[in-house]
């Protein structure tokens, strides 16, 4: 993943957020103060996939929000009116049923996103699709 200047302010207020320093980062991230550094300041380039997901465990930062390219789960909700209908009534028992979805940390939202795209990606049937979401939900948020 390219080190944008928005991913570079998103590293510098989690650390804020969680009053850590640099280089606290770069010792976690098996590096040292200078690394961390260039990666706050836009030096280091491109960030590989492990270090996106260890300042993801770190920091909580989901940077899948920065990327433009569709999902296949979102490519197959905006394609297929029944699935998009069934996300909906999903979202709204999550809702209103289970939890607030606000009350969740970002680290079990990242999760159950991770279990909702491997779920939706098996070819199942929307309602089975959602059965298995909600079971899943329902474990996860006790």
């Amino acid at each position: 993943m390219e080190n944008t200047e928005t991913i570079q302010v998103l590293i510098k207020d989690a650390l804020k957020r969680k009053q850590k320093t640099i280089s606290w980062l770069g010792e976690a991230m098996g590096h040292d103060q200078s690394w961390a550094s260039k990666l706050v300041g836009g030096t280091q380039k491109r960030l590989s996939p492990d270090q996106v997901e260890r300042i993801y465990d770190l920091l909580e930062i989901d940077f899948s929000i920065l990327q433009k390219k569709q999902t296949p789960l979102l490519e197959a909700i905006t394609n297929d009116p029944v699935l998009a209908e069934a996300c909906g009534a999903l979202h709204k028992v999550l809702q209103g049923k289970f939890y607030e979805i606000g009350s969740l940390s970002s680290k079990k939202l990242h999760n159950l996103g991770k279990e909702i795209i491997r779920i939706a990606e098996s070819g199942d049937t929307p309602t089975n699709i959602a059965k298995r979401v909600l079971a899943h939900a329902q474990t996860q948020g006790q």
